[in-house]
């Protein structure tokens, strides 16, 4: 009898257990969640990376230069505007990177550019200075910290007048002998809608990935900004005067791949 209840007890717990297996098991099965997959980016992040030369020497302003003449100049200003960013795919598509406005400086070299459609790409292009769709808003609507506002030093004197495009200011050595003292004053202001000046990049391709970051890496030369420019009876342009025509012309050559 004592065996007959024993052998009925261990049929009982095992059966029970096994239960509570399969129940602790349809329990865990049962709280699994699915898990979505996640859409893939489709762009990635671009930037700029560009060193300010004279010639073959890099520099920052109040640096000391010369020129591919071995004439020395100073630069108390070297700065200009770069807008309408656009990417060239390899079949010769153009990608507009709207609304990217960067201000080019020697004592900046990165500059974000912003969010790019993942693909191949052949090349850039750009423009020198600010689209007539926003180159006559009030500065005053953008903050303080947009390159746009007035706090960057680098809009005219009226709303019509709008930005300046390039801003070019120093000293040079004016001498026919190029060994003297940096003797002689330069100042360009260069804007108005007519002097925006598109700069197309030679092909070298590069792709954008789903959330990595892209940089183009150029070279400015600014002393290319001289060029058939007589620094005695040309030092100063302003707006769209004759010279700042010149160095409006000019502005196209300063940009290379690094």
């Amino acid at each position: 009898m004592v065996t007959l209840f024993n052998h009925l007890k261990f049929k009982f717990m095992k059966n029970t257990n096994l239960l509570t297996i399969i129940i602790a098991f349809t329990f865990i099965t049962g709280c699994r969640k699915t898990v979505e997959p996640q859409p893939l980016s489709t762009k990635g992040t671009l930037f700029f990376h560009i060193h300010t030369f004279s010639d073959t020497t890099e520099f920052v302003e109040g640096d000391t230069v010369r020129d591919a003449s071995g004439r020395q100049f100073t630069y108390s200003h070297a700065r200009l505007y770069i807008s309408g960013i656009t990417l060239i795919k390899l079949d010769g598509t153009s990608v507009p990177l709207n609304n990217a406005y960067l201000l080019v400086n020697p004592d900046q070299e990165d500059y974000l550019v912003g969010e790019a459609p993942t693909g191949n790409y052949k090349s850039v292009a750009f423009n020198i200075g600010i689209d007539s769709a926003h180159n006559h808003i009030n500065p005053a609507t953008y903050p303080a910290t947009n390159i746009l506002s007035y706090q960057t030093g680098m809009h005219f004197y009226s709303l019509g007048e709008g930005y300046t495009f390039i801003n070019v200011q120093g000293k040079v050595d004016s001498t026919a002998s190029m060994n003297g003292p940096l003797d002689k004053s330069f100042s360009y202001m260069v804007g108005i809608d007519s002097l925006l000046k598109h700069v197309s990049m030679p092909d070298e391709p590069f792709s954008i990935l789903p959330g990595q970051t892209q940089y183009i890496h150029m070279y400015a030369d600014y002393s290319k900004l001289f060029q058939g420019i007589n620094l005695k009876t040309e030092s100063d342009g302003y707006e769209g005067d004759a010279v700042s025509q010149k160095i409006a012309n000019n502005a196209l050559n300063i940009f290379s791949l690094e």
